[in-house]
């Protein structure tokens, strides 16, 4: 499945190359704000290079080691969110970025809850990682909200934005999601 359905009509989508304009001007709109804590911003300079990031993630995707998705809203890109795969260890590192209008709105919350249950049911997924700059406190947010725990900070490892960042590193075990998608009144979607 290279589609994953989110709340209210968005999708969760690996791109064809078609759509690489489309998800470049998004990143190109967005850029001063998302280069600040995301470095592979600086070198998506064209959509030919979005183009080439799709073609990889489309390999990948085909040899079960990522799902680098496309956020879509009424068809038109908003975002993305991605986990890349370690076979060995059944471990997923999630990555995400939204557009500034549609963030707070609980879509990453939801796009990360439906790559954690694909890559737990298709993958036997055993565990994740979320890897967020120290001072990214919205990208924090929605870690903590999935159920994950900060593990540890590894000093100065992260270069984005023309800097060096600490860089929180968060988990969460496959068993640790399913028993919180159990529990009573669990939830992992944001709040009004």
């Amino acid at each position: 499945m290279s589609r994953l359905s989110l709340p209210d009509g968005m999708s969760l989508a690996i791109p064809g190359e078609e759509q690489a304009s489309a998800i470049f001007g998004v990143v190109d709109k967005e850029r001063a704000r998302l280069r600040e804590w995301l470095p592979w911003v600086d070198a998506t300079r064209t959509p030919e290079d979005t183009r080439a990031f799709i073609r990889g993630a489309r390999d990948r995707f085909a040899a079960g080691d990522a799902f680098h998705g496309t956020v879509l809203r009424d068809g038109h890109p908003i975002g993305g969110i991605g986990l890349d795969f370690t076979r060995q260890n059944r471990r997923g590192v999630i990555g995400y970025w939204l557009s500034h209008p549609f963030c707070g709105r609980g879509i990453v919350t939801a796009g990360c809850a439906a790559l954690i249950h694909f890559a737990i049911a298709e993958w036997h997924a055993h565990s994740f990682e979320i890897r967020v700059p120290a001072g990214n406190t919205r990208s924090a947010q929605v870690a903590r909200r999935l159920g994950f725990r900060l593990e540890g900070t590894l000093v100065q490892a992260w270069h984005a934005g023309g800097r060096f960042h600490d860089l929180n590193v968060f988990g969460l075990t496959a068993a640790e999601w399913i028993t919180q998608e159990r529990a009573p009144g669990a939830s992992t979607s944001e709040g009004p």
